[in-house]
């Protein structure tokens, strides 16, 4: 850093308390393994709770990792592709969303934004590294189940949001309101407030985001005004900023 002052240095770190990296001036980032595990377990197993508490422990009043930004994944070169590991391919889609407007920074692994496929096995990982492209010969193992245009058209779109928007790069978290298929969450920015409420279940929910008043609906340009609870589709998601 004494010969170049914004250089930036992420490790992979697996377990332990990350702290010991970041502390010592040794790393700026490092995997977050914790969260990773939680975000494609806790849809599978229709458990946001398991979500819940990770992202609280990591982030919320007091949290472990509160002092800096943790590199956040689906997944990457040592662990099962997201399109083989999530049960409800519409996950797929919200669990991008997700990575977007949590605490940290969005990583992608490289082909996984198409939905390909990969996983390990017992003769080995070399499914979680295709040669790309063409995608036109790709194996079996790796085709997506999914419509890779709108997956890529849905990490973009969410990509600009962030973006966008200071609140959901550096604010503060704070769970709302959590139950086995939902969770809301906000995000505070010097005095700019952003809400996310998410739904895995396939009809739609009323979400307790305890708080009453106008929003701006930022995936829509639709100004509303919310009584306490928001309305969000199955597999459906809402980012509104408290106007």
């Amino acid at each position: 850093k004494n010969k170049k002052s914004d250089f930036w240095l992420m490790g992979e770190v697996v377990h332990g308390d990350y702290n010991d990296w970041i502390n010592q001036g040794e790393l700026d980032s490092v995997t977050n393994y914790q969260i990773y595990k939680s975000l494609w377990s806790a849809f599978n197993d229709k458990n946001l709770f398991e979500l819940s508490y990770n992202l609280n422990r990591e982030f919320g009043e007091g949290g472990m990792y509160k002092s800096f930004l943790p590199y956040n994944f689906l997944d990457n070169h040592d662990v099962n592709r997201l399109g083989s590991t999530i049960k409800n391919t519409k996950h797929l889609f919200l669990l991008y969303d997700l990575l977007f407007l949590i605490p940290g920074i969005p990583s992608i692994y490289y082909g996984s934004e198409f939905g390909i496929r990969g996983a390990r096995n017992n003769q080995g990982d070399f499914e979680l590294r295709p040669s790309l492209p063409p995608f036109s010969s790709l194996p079996d193992f790796a085709k997506p189940f999914v419509d890779s245009d709108a997956l890529c058209e849905t990490i973009s779109r969410f990509a600009k949001l962030r973006q966008n928007q200071i609140a959901l790069q550096k604010g503060d978290y704070k769970e709302l309101s959590i139950t086995n298929e939902t969770l809301a969450f906000e995000r505070t920015f010097f005095g700019e407030k952003i809400i996310v409420a998410i739904n895995s279940d396939d009809f739609e929910r009323k979400i307790d985001i305890k708080k009453s008043g106008e929003l701006e609906n930022l995936l829509t340009g639709e100004k509303l005004y919310c009584d306490g609870k928001i309305p969000v589709g199955g597999n459906g998601i809402f980012v509104g900023k408290v106007i």
